[in-house]
Order: structure tokens, then sequence, then C-alpha cells
């Protein structure tokens, strides 16, 4: 892809803010997704600043006995 063309946040840039979501439990955000492990995937946004990755960390913290557990699975 041509310099020209391509979107300034690939190009350092202090002055750049995210006004997108950042995740609060491991700071990725849409232009750097983390991987889902759980779902063999890049990351989805659960809540608008926790990412699937984190949320199933944290749930697992919260309840180890759900640990690996989606909410389609209970029953």
């Amino acid at each position: 892809m041509p310099r020209e063309t391509m979107p300034r946040i690939f190009f350092a840039d202090p002055n750049y803010s995210f006004e997108e979501a950042v995740c609060r439990g491991c700071g990725c955000h849409d232009f750097d997704a983390c991987e889902d492990e759980e779902a063999g995937m890049a990351c989805w946004w659960v809540e608008p600043d926790l990412c699937s990755a984190c949320a199933a960390e944290m749930a697992a913290r919260l309840d180890p006995a759900m640990a690996g557990l989606w909410a389609g699975d209970a029953e």
C-alpha cells in the first residue's frame, strides 16, 4: 500500500488520541486487538471497555467453576 494512502494511525503520531474504546483489562483497542484463546480469534467487545479475553479471565477469577464456559453453555 503506498504511504500516501495509508491511514495516519500507521505512523507515529504523538498527538493521536484514541476516541475508540480501550479495554480496562489489557489495554487492547480496535486497532490492536488481543487474541481470545478460548475462541481462537481476535477479541471482541463484551462491554464498552472490556474485551472478551479479559471478560473470560475476570469471570474465571470471580468463579473458578465457571472458567471456560460460555453463557450459551449453561442450561
